[in-house]
């Protein structure tokens, strides 16, 4: 039996804990333009990619002109949280070694910010326009090869690409040395494509893009003290977000595999 009642202490588990995600294999996460949430529009003059030719000294080919940049246009979303606890003995703010509940709130937005963030990715990738599918493959091994033929082969894309991959796969690509982490923190193929967990995908669904990056606003808004307290309840409430953009670029395929 417990001779003390129990003592208040500080959280133990750190946000700075999170599992490999989405933030590890992508650029960034940037800041936002104007720290604010925005749509983002960039240049990619590297999706066209380059070709070559014999050389001919007697009739030189004429310069023909190439395509031009490739418009990459992102998306904005909101990662969001909400909590709620007794006010009683809960201080706002950090106080005499406890934490606060503005503390709370945001790491409640922290620790799993990631997530939210593969879901609106997953989301975007499932909606994407002119997606070419290379079909139904026997196993990971054969669909992460359709995908890297499709990636380097067929669209000649020269960079690393981003293998999306579902929570649901993952176990099984490290277990046929299809992955690993070759430079902390992404992990890779052995053609350095990056690939990353996404936990919004279907569990039998892979998608491969361009890079991949990501923008956010460098703090998130929390409810303001005053707004965040409740008299009728006596509890503190409080609202945590985050504004997010992304984009990937050049071009985007799936395929579907056999889970396990």
């Amino acid at each position: 039996m417990p001779v003390a009642p129990p003592q208040v202490v500080a959280s133990p588990v750190s946000p700075a804990g999170r599992r490999y995600s989405i933030i590890d294999a992508a650029n960034g996460p940037l800041d936002l333009p104007g720290n604010r949430l925005a749509g983002v529009v960039y240049e990619a003059p590297w999706c066209a990619g380059a070709t070559a030719r014999e050389v001919d000294c007697d009739s030189p080919g004429a310069i023909v002109p190439g395509p031009g940049t490739t418009l990459i246009e992102g998306f904005e979303f909101i990662a969001e949280s909400a909590l709620s606890c007794l006010a009683p003995g809960k201080p706002w703010d950090d106080r005499d070694g406890v934490q606060g509940f503005a503390s709370d709130v945001r790491q409640a937005l922290e620790a799993t910010e990631h997530v939210a963030v593969e879901d609106a990715v997953a989301d975007a990738l499932a909606a994407a326009a002119g997606v070419v599918d290379v079909g139904p493959q026997l196993d990971i091994v054969a669909a992460i090869s359709a995908l890297e033929t499709q990636a380097y082969t067929v669209e000649r894309y020269g960079l690393r690409a981003v293998l999306h991959v579902p929570i649901a796969q993952w176990a099984f690509m490290d277990d046929r040395y299809q992955a690993e982490e070759r430079t902390a923190p992404s992990w890779s193929t052995r053609l350095k494509t990056i690939a990353y967990p996404n936990a919004g995908l279907p569990d039998n669904q892979l998608f491969i893009t361009g890079q991949l990056s990501l923008w956010r606003a460098p703090s998130p808004w929390i409810t303001p003290q005053e707004g965040a307290f409740d008299r009728v309840t006596n509890e503190w409430k409080a609202f945590v977000q985050r504004d997010w953009a992304a984009a990937w670029e050049c071009f985007t395929a799936t395929a579907t595999v056999e889970v396990g």
